[in-house]
């Protein structure tokens, strides 16, 4: 499936970070998921607005999920990780 033109597609791996206008975006403790929660893979995201501390967050992601902050829309298409390797979020940003 392919992003709409106004939106971004966007690879991030375990401890990275990127930034996408005023969004700071940081990924890390990719894990399997246990009962009670559903059965596949979660992962942290670190979100912080410039100059809007009130807004930064931090939350568990999963397949399918979308969060919007700060006029920003994240959808989280897939996350992987292979046994021993670093975790990957694969997602699209939609801009204010």
């Amino acid at each position: 499936m392919n992003a709409p033109d106004d939106e971004s597609r966007h690879v991030l791996i375990e401890s990275g970070q990127m930034t996408a206008g005023d969004l700071r975006i940081g990924a890390g403790n990719f894990f399997v998921d246990e009962p009670p929660e559903p059965p596949g893979l979660s992962a942290g995201l670190w979100l912080y607005v410039r100059d809007r501390d009130d807004l930064d967050r931090r939350v568990r992601v999963r397949e399918g999920e979308q969060i919007e902050i700060a006029g920003y829309t994240i959808h989280v298409d897939s996350i992987r990780k292979a046994e021993g390797k670093r975790g990957m979020i694969y997602f699209r940003l939609r801009l204010p």
